[in-house]
């Protein structure tokens, strides 16, 4: 009994030690959290400085662009649609800042960008608002009509290139077997010149030689069959299902050629592109639409937008500042949902 004390006595001091370095791990946890979320809201501000310069110069590009809406209203109109879709596609909404105030001036620059399209579609004909927007329909699918004729080129060559691999196939396997004779036959051959012969070095330097050729030639077969077959296998992934098909002869007509397809995507770009650069009379304009209107950014990737692009990749937490890697839903701190 009088050893028992002891122990009871070292099992709560094994068990304070315990709670206590759970509690420390705890306080270590919360202080990582505490600098992680610290971290991302300098991240957040940084984004949001980014952003609010690219919505300050896209304030004064509209305005810039208002200036041509007699001038140039065909333009002003594809100008202020391409504008949209960068909106759209950078997520540049009011819910995408914190303060009151940017929230409002985003809501006012897509207000004004709106404005400014359908003031520049009273300017045009019925006919003109029909083709430009048959043209933006297309020019927003050019990278789907890349697919189609990128699919349309592969169907072209996978028949050649099944052709091509079966051959290299018949000719991998036919070199196989010589190889194997050869083996065969060049262990025999100086077996038996052995008992003529005697032993004879120059028929074993021969046999390696023999047999390193053969090794050669099907070492050079089969990579030339690989490099046939990765290159009908990436045909293969630029192949589309019957049902995407369906859905871009839709859009783009079905049964043309290649070259008709690329010839709809050289005319769009080059109405887009006379109707950015020219006024309604046919004169060039000092500058064009796109360069009077978006920041340089947009020009040069490399640039500060590409950050502001990813916005929704760095998502941070309006709550707690956590961030949103990939493509989860929620914060990853305190679990908040994701909304836009």
């Amino acid at each position: 009994m009088s050893d028992r004390g002891p122990n009871w006595v070292d099992y709560a001091n094994l068990g304070a030690n315990i709670v206590q370095a759970g509690q420390l791990a705890g306080v270590r946890d919360r202080l990582s959290e505490l600098a992680r979320i610290e971290t991302n809201r300098e991240r957040r501000i940084q984004l949001e400085n980014e952003l609010r310069q690219f919505i300050f110069e896209i304030e004064e590009g509209i305005e810039r662009l208002t200036g041509y809406l007699q001038e140039a209203p065909l333009g002003v109109y594809i100008t202020a649609h391409i504008l949209e879709n960068i909106f759209d596609e950078v997520g540049v909404e009011p819910a995408t800042f914190q303060q009151f105030t940017d929230k409002d001036r985003v809501k006012q620059v897509r207000a004004a960008n709106s404005l400014i399209t359908e003031n520049a579609a009273n300017e045009l004909s019925e006919k003109e608002v029909e083709k430009v927007r048959f043209h933006l329909k297309l020019s927003d699918r050019f990278s789907d009509l890349d697919l189609l004729i990128s699919h349309l080129k592969a169907s072209q060559k996978l028949p050649d290139m099944k052709k091509k691999l079966e051959k290299l196939s018949d000719e991998k396997n036919r070199g196989v077997k010589y190889w194997v004779l050869l083996i065969i036959g060049g262990f025999l051959v100086p077996l038996f010149a052995l008992d003529y012969l005697g032993p004879n070095v120059l028929c074993w330097i021969g046999l390696i030689e023999v047999i390193g050729f053969a090794g050669l030639l099907y070492s050079s077969s089969s990579e030339e069959y690989r490099k046939v077959k990765n290159e009908g296998e990436e045909l293969r992934k630029k192949i589309l299902s019957s049902e995407k098909l369906h859905v871009l002869y839709e859009v783009f007509g079905e049964g043309l050629t290649i070259s008709q397809y690329e010839e709809i995507e050289k005319e769009t770009r080059d109405y887009i592109g006379q109707a950015t650069e020219k006024d309604k009379d046919g004169n060039s304009l000092p500058k064009s639409l796109f360069e009077l209107t978006f920041p340089p950014q947009i020009f040069e990737p490399e640039k500060s937008l590409d950050k502001v692009v990813h916005t929704r990749e760095n998502w941070l937490c309006p709550k707690c500042g956590g961030g949103n890697p990939g493509n989860r839903t929620t914060c990853l701190g305190c679990n908040t949902e994701r909304r836009w």
